[in-house]
């Protein structure tokens, strides 16, 4: 996820009025904000596995074995970045 900082905070406050989060301050240092998934969250996350996971089997299907060998090696530079 990219992301600026503003929109994080959008993004978390649409969470947790969805009940997919819970979000609370550190008592020490109330700059830091801990946001913690909640089971209504893990499950629209279960509920994401398999249509994710039949897109990403759809898209890479049209890559052949060696442009996959290629993905892959590019993916690794980036990594090392």
């Amino acid at each position: 996820m990219i992301s600026h900082n503003p929109d994080i905070t959008r993004l978390i406050d649409r969470m947790e009025k969805a009940g997919w989060v819970q979000r609370s301050r550190d008592q020490h240092d109330r700059r830091k904000v801990m946001v913690r998934i909640k089971w209504k969250g893990l499950q629209l996350l279960s509920d994401l596995d398999e249509p994710v996971l039949a897109l990403q089997k759809r898209q890479f299907a049209a890559l052949s074995e060696g442009q996959m060998g290629q993905l892959l090696d590019l993916l690794k530079i980036i990594d090392e970045i």
